[in-house]
């Protein structure tokens, strides 16, 4: 029947934090990566035929002072407006009272008030939206108590920004709990506020957080973009995320665990990075290096490793945004442990049918007593109590080994 573009965290040419301090051409293309996600936008909700967008708040990032982000904003909007009507509210960002988001939107873009919650019917679709922007930014109180019935024989969409009942991370505006949400009898809520996408309730209603149109930071890691939902005849309603950002940011995991040679670790890196490089798409990427491995010391100790790797992705279209050195240090296997090990094990194996023999062994020879403290005096009273039980003796022997194989002889 109909089809319809959910989006919201616009944040319009908000500022990337924590990357132009080394790449200051960078941070400018991120900065500027809102405006190529809102390009895309438009182009998708062009190419999906939708019948209208739904903005559920912060479209700017609070007091906006570049005139040129409020100019690119109102174009574009106009733009797309000019075939494909807007409704919109505004956020704990761009909230009413902030003196610096005061606009004047092109015509057919539609702004809900800030004073209370009102329905406007779609021209021509049997859709009613209700709406109500934020008239300060601490807008804590539940505004969805105080919405607007449904319209019967409508598809209702209900549009606010809210953290819900709390999202971690997210400070707590305008909260309320999915079930109060039902309660309202819509037949899809259009969240915003909360960065990343999420289906929160699928059907009677739906509930939908799209997250942010671009990620801002290695906080906001994964895909980001908005929601296509398809309305049929009967309205039976079906949502889909779809991509919009031209930055992606990533935290990856690099397993180092039994890396013998250090020239590996780049191998390794680039084993790991290459699924994040995607094309049309800047990558900034958190690199971790964890597991066990003998380099983990000398990794920690090198200053100039960050920039090694860095440089080392950055021919693969990857930027690093940071190193973190998360990997532990293999303990080295003792000289003789493995002979040891199969000593033990062929005694063991002697003893599991002759329990004086083994009770003999552990108060009288000295030479295994000796080996024993060689080993690291690994075995207290207890656990030789416990190794005279004739059925246990070999398995408790080979998990004792174990423990024993990675210490070193003293």
């Amino acid at each position: 029947m109909f089809r319809f573009l959910h989006a919201a965290d616009l944040h319009m040419d908000s500022p990337l934090k924590g990357l132009s301090q080394f790449n200051p051409e960078l941070g400018d293309k991120v900065c500027r990566a809102s405006r190529f996600a809102l390009d895309n936008l438009i182009r998708v909700a062009k190419e999906q035929k939708v019948a209208f967008v739904v903005l559920a708040g912060d479209i700017l990032d609070g007091a906006v002072r570049d005139q040129g982000t409020i100019q690119f904003l109102l174009s574009r909007l106009a733009e797309l407006a000019k075939s494909i009507p807007i409704y919109l509210i505004r956020g704990n960002h761009d909230a009413l009272n902030n003196l610096g988001t005061n606009l004047v939107w092109p015509k057919n873009v539609h702004q809900f008030g800030g004073d209370k919650a009102r329905t406007v019917i779609v021209e021509g679709l049997p859709v009613a939206i209700h709406g109500q922007s934020f008239a300060s930014q601490a807008t804590t109180e539940n505004l969805a108590a105080a919405y607007p019935e449904a319209v019967a024989g409508h598809f209702n969409i209900g549009i606010l920004h809210t953290s819900l009942a709390g999202r971690e991370g997210h400070d707590t505006y305008a909260p309320v709990t999915p079930e109060q949400l039902k309660s309202k009898k819509y037949d899809y809520w259009a969240l915003g506020h909360i960065h990343k996408r999420e289906i929160v309730r699928e059907g009677n209603p739906w509930i939908v957080f799209p997250g942010n149109i671009q990620g801002r930071s290695i906080r906001e890691t994964g895909p980001r973009g908005c929601a296509i939902v398809s309305v049929d005849d009967s309205f039976r309603a079906r949502a889909e995320f779809i991509d919009l950002d031209v930055v992606r940011f990533h935290e990856v995991e690099v397993d180092l665990s039994g890396m013998e040679l250090k020239e590996d670790l780049l191998e390794r890196v680039s084993e790991s990075t290459k699924r994040v490089v995607l094309p049309g798409t800047i990558s900034i990427a958190r690199v971790r290096l964890i597991g066990d491995t003998i380099h983990a010391a000398g990794f920690a100790a090198d200053r100039n490793l960050a920039n090694i790797v860095r440089q080392h992705l950055s021919g693969s279209g990857i930027t690093l945004e940071k190193l973190k050195i998360e990997c532990r240090e293999t303990v080295a296997r003792a000289e003789g442990a493995d002979e040891a090990q199969e000593m033990f094990r062929a005694v063991a194996m002697e003893w599991q049918n002759n329990h004086d023999a083994l009770q003999k062994i552990l108060d009288e020879d000295t030479e295994f007593q000796t080996l024993g403290k060689k080993l690291g005096n690994a075995f207290s009273k207890e656990e030789i109590e416990a190794l005279l039980n004739p059925e246990d003796v070999l398995p408790a022997l080979e998990q004792h080994l174990k423990t024993l194989s990675a210490k070193t002889w003293v």
